[in-house]
């Protein structure tokens, strides 16, 4: 999102299951993204996420 006041980058995006979407947004969030309900939620504090899928 950029806007002529403020500026939120998103980074590292990752598609999982279920339409997911888990990113970084800006220098320290990491956040998950249901697109289809339009919901977003901060899951961590921190850089560069990685998504492992457990078994």
């Amino acid at each position: 999102m950029e806007i002529p006041f403020a500026s939120w980058r998103v980074s590292h995006a990752t598609h999982l299951e279920g339409d997911f979407v888990v990113f970084q947004l800006g220098n320290d969030q990491i956040c998950i993204l249901h697109p289809e309900q339009r919901k977003m939620a901060l899951i961590v504090r921190g850089t560069q996420p990685v998504v492992v899928k457990a078994e």
